[in-house]
């Protein structure tokens, strides 16, 4: 149960980083 909630937590974090533009997709396309 710890673990699931702390993955949870950082895959949220990642979410929010994505929607800040610090993880773009789309820069993975351009290559």
């Amino acid at each position: 149960e710890e673990t699931f909630r702390t993955t949870r937590k950082v895959r949220k974090t990642i979410e929010e980083l994505g929607q800040a533009g610090s993880f773009d997709p789309r820069e993975n396309k351009k290559k």
